[in-house]
């Protein structure tokens, strides 16, 4: 055989097995640039002068072991949601479909802000192993979503394939031209929670749409309650709790951090022993600066952090009002008053006083904090009952707008045989008899209707913003969900991850 005809066969060998080496297997894809309109690039100069100061713990973790590769997504067809006929009124909805940014984008549990330039801030997350949660801008009037951040990891300094920041998550807190917000874990890879290095906060500079890491606050924490803001004082209360429950078992704290805006300056202003992981919280911050909540893990129980400087933490055990059945207005019995703290909180325009709802109570309470230092008890009154709710609960101009399934059924899940999510809204009005009002069966001009609504925001022109789950139509980009399965996986759902814009009137009594 001639040597050039021995390379020839070499060629043709080599060629052959290369060709076998091709693998058809799914790998996650990278980050698609950011689909329906793309922000500006912002100067430096856009940061406040002491954004270069912020300093940022960084947590040494050990190097992952080499990842398997993902499982294929499945090609099954998924059966669409055909437009059903209506009767009776409907709340209709302009909606955009934010899986065209990311396919893994799967939720959205609060974390949004109708902002005073008119614009809506807000996150939308992720139960991904490889993604974190993205963050968005919708411009006044409705125009299309922007997307400031396809993965807010990124803008943590992290990296999405090891630690995602999967949730941007809780209520925002708006300052002198910036909106505040807690990115936090949300990953439900096998080994994602000891990889964690922490939650972070952000800030957004409104004018460009930059965002800003203010850093982390403490190693292997994560942030569910969100950030709550001390306007005249220029400063933000952050809640953090122990992620792993073997390190609250060890007696990890849950802390409460102060931050000084715009420096980023923080400290960590006190502590509370629970020994349970992954608190449930919210912060209401009334006019004097002092920073009220309640944890799960402590029930019943009411604390104060005061805004004087040193001041020791204030707790009162048992001073909670008593649930209320969900379907009919009327305490539960003592069996079941075990839970007792809120999982919503708003505050009212006087500063003293805010509104919240609790895990399983069908009551809407009013809390007072003028009165509460001198007689806890009587800081809570009952304002209406209201019937099951969500976390998709907020507060537009004199009226708390929420969704609910029809006939007060329970759960924030609509079945998808029978889409039946309404919002409701109820009258604040000081002096008022807070009047329920309902706005209709949530329906969109396609005919889609939602299957699940845990995030909402509202302006006092009668704009409501809904994120969630909505059932989709043919052809229509679908959820790609993250699951393991001793290794990185997707799935279709039969849903898309929506931002949906409700105009409603602005009295209904």
């Amino acid at each position: 055989m001639s040597h050039r005809l021995r390379s020839t066969c070499a060629a043709i060998l080599l060629s052959a097995l290369l060709g076998g080496c091709r693998s058809d297997t799914v790998r996650p894809t990278p980050t698609p640039a950011p689909p329906v309109s793309s922000a500006p690039a912002a100067p430096e100069a856009g940061l406040p002068p002491a954004a270069a100061t912020t300093t940022t713990t960084t947590v040494p973790a050990p190097l992952p072991a080499p990842r398997p590769a993902p499982a294929p997504v499945p090609t099954t067809t998924l059966a669409p949601t055909e437009p059903v006929a209506v009767s009776g009124p409907t709340a209709s909805a302009r909606s955009w479909l934010l899986n065209r940014v990311k396919p893994e984008l799967d939720g959205q549990t609060q974390g949004m802000l109708s902002a005073s330039d008119g614009a809506l801030y807000f996150g939308a997350s992720t139960r991904s192993g490889a993604h974190g949660a993205a963050f968005f801008r919708l411009p006044p009037g409705g125009q299309e979503p922007v997307c400031l951040s396809p993965d807010v990891t990124t803008v943590c300094g992290g990296d999405p394939m090891e630690a995602p920041q999967g949730a941007v998550r809780g209520p925002m807190a708006e300052l002198e031209g910036w909106v505040y917000f807690a990115a936090q874990f949300a990953s439900e890879r096998q080994e994602a929670e000891a990889a964690y290095p922490g939650a972070h906060v952000l800030g957004c500079e409104m004018s460009t749409g930059r965002l800003r890491d203010l850093g982390l606050l403490r190693a292997g924490h994560t942030i569910s309650g969100g950030v709550a803001c001390d306007a005249p004082r220029r400063r933000l209360y952050v809640l953090t709790t122990p992620l792993i429950a073997e390190r609250a078992a060890r007696g990890d704290s849950v802390l409460i951090h102060r931050i000084e805006l715009p420096s980023g300056r923080r400290e960590t202003a006190a502590e509370i022993r629970t020994g349970s992981a992954h608190e449930s919280a919210g912060l209401f911050v009334d006019r004097r600066g002092d920073a009220w909540f309640t944890l799960s893990g402590k029930p019943g129980t009411l604390y104060r952090l005061r805004a004087l400087p040193g001041a020791p933490l204030e707790e009162w055990p048992g001073v909670l009002p008593p649930r209320y059945a969900l379907r009919a207005e009327r305490v539960l019995p003592d069996a079941e008053q075990a839970d007792r703290a809120w999982t919503w909180v708003g505050g009212l325009p006087d500063g003293d006083r805010a509104v919240f709802t609790a895990s399983e109570d069908g009551m809407l309470w009013l809390f007072d904090a003028s009165r509460a230092a001198a007689n806890p008890r009587a800081a809570f009154t009952p304002l209406r009952h209201i019937g099951p709710t969500g976390p998709g609960i907020a507060i537009g101009g004199e009226r708390l707008y929420y969704v609910q399934r029809a006939l007060r059924r329970e759960g924030t899940r609509a079945p998808r045989w029978s889409p039946d999510l309404h919002l409701l809204s109820v009258c604040l009005r000081p002096g008022g008899e807070a009047a329920i009002s309902d706005h209709g069966l949530l329906v969109d001009g396609e005919g889609r209707r939602p299957w699940r609504i845990e995030s909402l925001a509202a302006d006092a022109s009668g704009r409501v913003y809904l994120c969630g789950d909505w059932h989709l139509r043919k052809g229509e980009t679908a959820v790609r969900r993250y699951v393991w399965r001793g290794r990185d996986a997707w799935q279709l759902e039969p849903r898309g991850l929506f931002l949906a814009m409700v105009r409603v009137s602005a009295e209904r009594e």
